[in-house]
Formats: C-alpha cells, structure tokens, sequence
C-alpha cells in the first residue's frame, strides 16, 4: 500500500512538514532521540539563547548581561514506528534562580491532528490518549538574574509503546496526556500591577458557610461558565446567581472559583486566594478564574476586554506566587469536560505567550531601574518574595 493510498500517514506527513519535518529527519529509523549539540541546523526556532563551544544550550548574553528567558524548538522528529509513552531525560546546570521547562506536541497517528504543547518533567513519562507518529520538542531557559544562566546538556527523548496500549492501565509516575493533575512549574516572584478587582462586598456575596481547607497553588484552570451565556450577562447579579447554584444546588461550601472575568472585562473576585476552591479536581493546587461566556465550537467568542483582564489577572497571580505560565491549563486537562470549550482553549497559548511577555518586560523594567539605581543591589520582586514569604498566600479581599 502506497503513500497516496493512505491518507492518514499522508496527513500525519503534511502536519510533520509544516512543523519542520526534515528528509533527513523522515529518515530516522530510532525511537530513541539525543539533543546533546543545539545547533542552529537543528532548530526550526531559537530566541534569546545561544550554544557554548562545549554545545550545551544557555540564555544568550548581550553587552555582558543574560537575557531573562529564551526558546529553542527543535523541528519535528519521526521515530520509526508509532508510539504513545513518551519519556524525557535532562542533564543540565541549573543554578539557584535559573530554569529549564520542557514541552512536547505529538501529531495523532489516526486523524493527523497535531496536539496542543504539554508541559513535562525528566524521567516522568508521559502517556498520550493515542499513538502519535510525530513529536517536537520546545525548550525555555529562564533567569531571575542577569549574570546567570542554566546550562542545557543534553536531552534524551525515548518513544516507545507502552504494554496493555490501548487499556486503561498507567504506569507508576505517569500521567495521560488528558484528564490528569499535570505539573505546576516554578517561575520568579515579579510584582506585577494587581488589576481592578470587584470585592466580594460589592457584588454582595453570601458568607460562606464555613472556612474549607487551605490552597497551596501551583497552576491555574480556566474555565467558561457555558451558563449563564455572555449575551445574558447583567454584572453583580450574574455572579450571585452562580453562587446561590453552588451553594444551594451544588451544596458546596462558597462559590467554586476564586476570580470571574464579566464579558465587560469586569474581575469579581470569589473565593479568597488563600482558600481551597471547587472547580476542577483535585483543588489543593490551583486557582479557578472563570471567564463568562459559552466558548464551545457555534456559540459565542471571548470577548476582547474579557481577554485582556484574564491576561492581566494571570500575569499578576504567576508573579505573585512565583508560577510559570506554563501552569496555565484549561479545566479540561484535569476533568473529563468540554470547559473552557474549543474555541477558548484553542487560545490559551498564545494567552501564556501574552502573560510571559509581561513578566518578562516587567523583569526587565525592574533591572533597568536597579542597574540605574546608586548602590542598588536589590533583584527584581525582593520586597514581593519576602512580603510573600512573611505573610503565605492571602486573601486579596
């Protein structure tokens, strides 16, 4: 059977070109996957980085001064069969206040369908939902400081089918590609501007009914109400009435998320920061900020202002609480649901990109501010890390 009597390996190829599949690369004929020189030939990618003559990978270094973050994203690899357990192994110097994130997209054997980046950590497999034919790999190295770096190695990727593929069955220290607890990711404590938000008196919230346990977070889940639509929207009294639904249909403690976005672009916070919220399981590690509207596929589009306020919210709550933007997740990676529907979830990338531009630039502003500063040597976000460390997570209300 001939390629052009395939249409899915056809498709699988096509979505592979586009990634930057190369002939070379077609031909490899391994499931197994060594980075251990960060050439530019291998690269589809590269920003803000740089490959020492040892070949490791670090932040790129202008007038003396390490930039605060940078990517390199290799193009895409075609092992020799289809896989779906994908195991990542790093080795890399990663100095106090330095990162090294990972993240892979596979292309699906069946619909040739490429994924959406996931986020995964060295020697933690991931098992994919079903086999893929493609996979790509996407590496950021971060620094709180500019006269540090981490130093990137080298990475094994190894590809392979898992035993029972197809079952339910997991392997110990995995997690599937859907439908898991998917890792938070440190990042730097940056005080970033705290947006306008609407109290909890002033859209005249109910008391809870007792204080539920305490929220360490790690990551957020985005949600979309569904119902209420957007085009019902009437402000405060809106937000009531998802409460008293919780509270009295749901029987839960307190309204379930901790902060909701109005079409208007509106921010009402609901349950403290401090505390455990009920909206996607498990809720011991993450913030809930649900953003009013139906986003499903023929229903109604994010509006721009409420866009803009999610972006402003996450990029104060990831420097608050020292988080990446790549613990920025849909409900959807956690639950078996539609939320926060397709058309939404299809953009929370690029609202990571847009949240890490933020904290970037303001990183930057501040070195720029201390550098200038006569015998300043404080880092960016110092007053914020031992506010943050003195009195834990608070409540903003």
């Amino acid at each position: 059977m001939g390629l052009l009597d395939r249409p899915s390996r056809a498709a699988v190829l096509l979505v592979a070109l586009a990634l930057g599949l190369s002939a070379d690369v077609c031909l490899a004929r391994s499931g197994r996957f060594v980075y251990n020189s960060f050439r530019p030939g291998r690269a589809q990618k590269a920003a803000g980085v740089e490959m020492a003559a040892s070949g490791a990978l670090s932040l790129k270094s202008v007038k003396g001064k390490r930039v605060v973050a940078g990517q390199w994203i290799c193009r895409a690899e075609r092992p020799s069969a289809s896989f779906d357990l994908l195991r990542p192994r790093v080795d890399a110097d990663v100095p106090r206040g330095t990162r090294v994130l990972l993240m892979v997209r596979t292309v699906d054997h069946s619909s040739g369908a490429a994924s959406e980046w996931v986020p995964v950590t060295s020697d933690a497999p991931l098992r994919l939902d079903s086999p893929a034919e493609v996979f790509q790999l996407k590496v950021r190295l971060e620094s709180e400081w500019p006269d540090r770096t981490p130093h990137l190695k080298k990475i094994e990727i190894s590809c392979s089918r898992s035993r029972g593929s197809g079952s339910r069955r997991r392997s110990r220290g995995s997690y599937t590609a859907k439908h898991r607890n998917p890792p938070g990711f440190k990042g730097p404590v940056v005080k970033m501007p705290r947006p306008a938000i609407l109290t909890r008196a002033t859209w005249g919230s109910l008391p809870p009914r007792d204080r539920p346990e305490d929220l360490q977070p790690t990551k957020v889940a985005v949600h979309h109400s569904c119902v209420p639509r957007a085009s019902r929207w009437q402000g405060a009294s809106t937000i009531r009435g998802i409460q008293r639904y919780h509270m009295d249909i749901r029987g839960w403690n307190d309204i379930g998320y901790h902060y909701l976005i109005g079409p208007d672009g509106s921010i009402h916070q609901g349950r403290p920061e401090g505390i455990r919220g009920a909206h996607a399981r498990p809720n011991r590690d993450k913030f809930g900020i649900c953003v009013l509207g139906n986003f499903n596929r023929s229903q109604e589009a994010v509006s721009a202002p409420a866009r803009k306020s999610l972006v402003a919210l996450l990029a104060y709550l990831m420097g608050k609480y020292g988080m990446s933007p790549w613990s920025i997740y849909g409900h959807r990676d956690f639950n078996p649901t539609d939320c926060p529907g397709d058309l939404f979830y299809e953009q929370l990338q690029q609202v990571r990109q847009e949240v890490g531009e933020l904290l970037d630039r303001e990183q930057e502003n501040r070195r720029k501010a201390a550098r200038t500063a006569p015998g300043s040597e404080s880092r960016p976000g110092a007053e914020q890390a031992r506010e943050f460390q003195a009195g834990g997570a608070r409540s903003e209300g």
